[in-house]
C-alpha cells in the first residue's frame, strides 16, 4: 500500500478532502507498479461526492478534475470503480487514510498546501458573521449611549432609561 498525506487550507470542508484523497489517487496511480491489473476500486464514505459522480449535471472543480481523470485513465486502459463504504469500520486503507489525514491537517508546514480553494458558502458564512458581530457591536454601543441619568430638580429620585 502506498500512502501519501496532502495538507489543504483550515477552511476546506470534508467534501473537499475526501475529492482531493481521490483525486491524488487517481493523479499518483500511473506512477505506481501495475499489480492490479490496471483495475482500482475507489471507497468512500462521503455519499456527496458518490452523488456528484453520478449526477453529470453537478458541477464543481473537484468533480470535474475527477472526471477528467478518470476519463484519461480509461483510456490508458483502466477500470475504475466508486463505491461507498462505511465510516469507521475498520476498513485497512480507509482507517489508514484518516490517520494521514490527521497528521497533515496538524502539520504546521503551509507550503505544503495542495488546495487552497474556499467554498464560496464558507466565505458566505464568514460574510454573515462577520455583518452579525458588526450589528451586535453597534447595538450595544448604541445602548451604552442611550443609558442616561436624570436627576429631577425637587430632590426626586434618579430615573435610569
Amino acid at each position: 500500500m502506498t500512502q501519501c498525506k496532502y495538507k489543504l487550507q483550515t477552511c476546506s470542508s470534508k467534501i473537499q478532502a475526501e475529492q482531493i484523497e481521490i483525486l491524488k489517487a487517481l493523479e499518483n496511480l500511473p506512477k505506481l507498479n501495475d499489480p492490479t491489473g490496471r483495475i482500482l476500486a475507489i471507497f468512500t464514505d462521503n455519499k456527496v461526492t458518490i452523488d456528484s459522480f453520478k449526477n453529470n449535471s453537478m458541477h464543481n472543480i473537484l468533480i470535474d478534475k475527477i472526471r477528467k481523470k478518470v476519463r484519461h485513465l480509461t483510456k490508458e486502459s483502466w477500470t475504475i470503480n466508486f463505491g461507498w463504504a462505511k465510516a469507521h469500520i475498520g476498513i485497512e486503507g480507509k482507517e489508514a487514510a484518516d490517520k494521514l489525514a490527521k497528521e497533515a491537517a496538524h502539520d504546521e508546514n503551509d507550503q505544503n498546501i495542495v488546495y487552497d480553494r474556499v467554498q464560496p458558502t464558507t466565505v458566505a458564512t464568514k460574510i454573515k458573521k462577520a455583518r452579525t458581530h458588526k450589528i451586535a457591536e453597534s447595538m450595544e454601543q448604541h445602548r451604552e449611549r442611550s443609558s442616561v441619568s436624570t436627576v429631577l430638580p425637587s430632590g426626586g429620585a434618579e430615573i435610569k432609561n
